[in-house]
Formats: structure tokens, C-alpha cells, sequence
């Protein structure tokens, strides 16, 4: 997968379409088309965010990191509640309802794990000049496996209580990867 430019719109810029589209004098095509936007979704996603945050929702913000639990969270709380994507992440001021699609994506494709891995292209600067990679203890493995454990067992009660069929590929065994990292510490 890889990394492409996506147009980035400024502040004033964003709040100017959002003012001009509340006044209801034009659509949400209408105004795409008029400041040749993509489409008429961002602008809508614009208004919406807008509306739920108010202004504050198109400063720049810092990169969050989101743990593993914190998306199972918003997963479940989507799907026991029938949360529209956008509503969902209005509620979990999530700034972009597209990373949550992703999650969920990830999940039913792949499990619990494919939530722990980083997102995007990793990063140019500040790469760090062929230093090998430090190699785990078998203690912070093991915390490491065990906090993923923890995440997927905690999803697992939360569907089986909202009475949700469990995907198969969660509830297959997992013990092989502590005793295969017995196999190779040696």
C-alpha cells in the first residue's frame, strides 16, 4: 500500500464553505463544485464536524495514537449502538470516521492482532541510522502478548454480553507464540 497527497484545506478556508453552507443559500454539491473540492462528502463531513465540535474541530491537532483497546472500544460502541461511522467518531472525537472503517476492516480480516500494528508510511525524518533492532526480552514479549490477550478477550465478553456472533478467527487458540519464543531464545 502506498502513500499518496491528499489536498489539505486551511482553517479559514473550511470554516468559510461550513458558514456559507449554513446560511443555506447552496448544497453541499453546490459548494464542492463552486471551490472545486473533491466532493460533496467533505464538505458534509466539514459541516458535521463542524456542528459537533464546533470551530476547535479544524485546528491542528497532534498525531494520537490509539491503543488497542481504545479501538475495540469504538468498534463495539458502534455496532451496539448502530452509530453511523461519522457519529461514531463525532462521539469519540475521532477526527476522521475513514480510520475507523480501517479498524474495522482490519479486525474481521484479520483479528485482534492486525489492530496492534502501525498505521501509514513510516516516517522519513528522524530515521535513525542502521542501528540493529533491539530485540525484545522475553518478559516484555510476554507483557506485550498478554496486553493483546487481555484486548481480545475484553472485545469477546463485550460481544458475547450484546448477544453478537463472535467471528470464528477470534476465538481460534493461540498458545504457539510464547512457547515458539521459548524455541528460539536459547
Amino acid at each position: 500500500m502506498g502513500c499518496f497527497a491528499v489536498a489539505k484545506y486551511d482553517v479559514s478556508f473550511k470554516l468559510h464553505v461550513v458558514r456559507e453552507y449554513l446560511e443555506g443559500k447552496q448544497s453541499y454539491a453546490d459548494l464542492a463544485n463552486k471551490y472545486s473540492i473533491a466532493g460533496h462528502r467533505q464538505v458534509k463531513k466539514w459541516v458535521d464536524q463542524y456542528l459537533a465540535f464546533g470551530q476547535k474541530a479544524f485546528t491542528k491537532k497532534k498525531n494520537r495514537v490509539y491503543t488497542v483497546q481504545m479501538k475495540l472500544d469504538v468498534l463495539h460502541f458502534m455496532k451496539t449502538t448502530g452509530a453511523s461511522l461519522q457519529e461514531t467518531a463525532n462521539h469519540f472525537q475521532i477526527p476522521d470516521c475513514a480510520l475507523i472503517s480501517t479498524w474495522k476492516k482490519k479486525l474481521l480480516e484479520n483479528g485482534i492482532d492486525a489492530l496492534a500494528r502501525p498505521k501509514g508510511c513510516p516516517s522519513l525524518t528522524n530515521k535513525p541510522k542502521k542501528v540493529k533492532k533491539k530485540e525484545m526480552t522475553r518478559e516484555q514479549a510476554l507483557e506485550q502478548e498478554n496486553e493483546l490477550l487481555r484486548a481480545e478477550l475484553a472485545f469477546i465478553k463485550k460481544l458475547r454480553a450484546s448477544g453478537e456472533n463472535i467471528p470464528s478467527h477470534l476465538l481460534r487458540s493461540k498458545p504457539e507464540s510464547s512457547r515458539s519464543f521459548d524455541k528460539h531464545s536459547d
